[in-house]
């Protein structure tokens, strides 16, 4: 098979995906920006890796992701109304929960796209962006995908001006996969940064990239993913996710790996000695509040403060510092496992991690 130059299926160009769709059998809009390695979220290799995972129906799902995405989700229609109200754009279709916006590519099934909201080019839209003659040539009526993104004011730095293309590369990959998927000339990225400030960014088709970015999907897809092969780590996470499993074998460093080895070791023992010091003055202190206070001294001179009282540490005068009584909580494990061992058993996540450690005098 030759990829570069593979032939479109004929029309019907787009079909929906059902509602009730499984990720783990396509390559999405957020999956292209991690096979390109621009995903802030996730790596080549664990897109690989969760594409590889069969799903569990009951598996766990982190509340605050899960909390994240249903508040933007109930953002959209918001955004939406916004639009209309701030750039005259009338969305004609939103994706929604019950009725999902999502489309499964025409040449290649594996790939989907969930467009968050459809509108039509006509004169108000055009009119709302008159510094990009190449959006505002878009015959009016032309379908156009959009895609809505809620932004931490704090993130407002990776964002270009209004009505540029400058979006952040991540999103920008997204996008271009899902016009890659659709075949629409367009999309409007619109951004709400807050809760009340709407900023959109009109991006064109490049036919270049997305032939590229397709091409490379298709690869991994085929290469990687159907093939059981994970593409090659980029960073030390991968590294420790990629060879967690095995047994190991001898390995002769090279100068480069030596040098970091030793310099983790000598990290180590700083580390070491730097919270013996940390121990030895807070020591120091709690002698100092003990004299002052009358207590008496117990176990090899360690003084016996109340946890109830709080110490305002002072100098010349001037309070420096505090000692306060703090409140903690801990799980006794133990006591746990010996009352409640089908619960622990149920609970307890079996995972795999590489430690690097360093022979005694070598």
């Amino acid at each position: 098979m030759v990829l570069a130059k593979s032939v479109p299926l004929p029309a019907p160009a787009l079909q929906m995906l059902p509602p009730g769709y499984d990720r783990l059998k396509y390559l999405g809009g957020s999956d292209a920006a991690a096979v390109f390695g621009v995903s802030p979220w996730k790596t080549p290799y664990q897109l690989w890796e969760e594409k590889r995972t069969p799903r569990k129906v009951d598996a766990y799902i982190d509340p605050a992701r899960a909390k994240f995405f249903a508040r933007r989700k109930r953002q959209e229609p918001v955004v939406a109304e916004m639009l209309a109200d701030e750039y005259g754009i009338e969305v004609t279709r939103l994706s929604l929960d019950e009725d999902p916006n999502r489309y499964i590519d025409p040449q290649w099934p594996f790939m989907a796209a969930e467009i968050d909201f459809e509108f039509r080019m006509s004169p108000s839209v055009r009119a709302a962006f008159p510094e990009r003659d190449d959006f505002g040539a878009i015959a009016d009526g032309t379908e156009l995908n959009g895609e809505i993104k809620t932004v931490h004011p704090f993130k407002a730095s990776e964002w270009g001006e209004q009505g540029s293309e400058d979006v952040p590369i991540h999103y920008a990959a997204q996008g271009m996969h899902g016009l890659g998927v659709t075949g629409k000339p367009a999309m409007l990225v619109a951004a709400l940064f807050g809760l009340d400030l709407l900023v959109c960014f009109p991006v064109m088709a490049d036919p270049e990239t997305i032939a590229a970015m397709r091409l490379k999907e298709v690869k991994f897809w085929f290469e990687h993913v159907l093939a059981g092969v994970p593409p090659d780590p980029v960073n030390f996470e991968d590294v420790v996710r990629l060879y967690a499993k095995f047994t190991g074998r001898p390995v002769e460093l090279s100068e480069e790996a030596a040098i970091a080895l030793q310099v983790i070791g000598n990290m180590r023992q700083r580390i070491k000695s730097a919270e013996l010091d940390m121990a030895e003055a807070e020591w120091r202190i709690a002698r100092c509040v003990a004299f002052n206070w009358g207590l008496p001294l117990i176990e090899g001179d360690k003084p016996d403060v109340p946890v109830t009282d709080n110490a305002a540490l002072m100098l010349e005068g001037v309070q420096v510092g505090s000692w306060n009584r703090q409140r903690g909580t801990f799980l006794d494990q133990k006591r746990l496992a010996v009352e409640q061992p089908a619960l622990v058993k149920e609970y307890t996540i079996e995972h795999f991690y590489r430690a690097i450690r360093l022979k005694k005098g070598k």
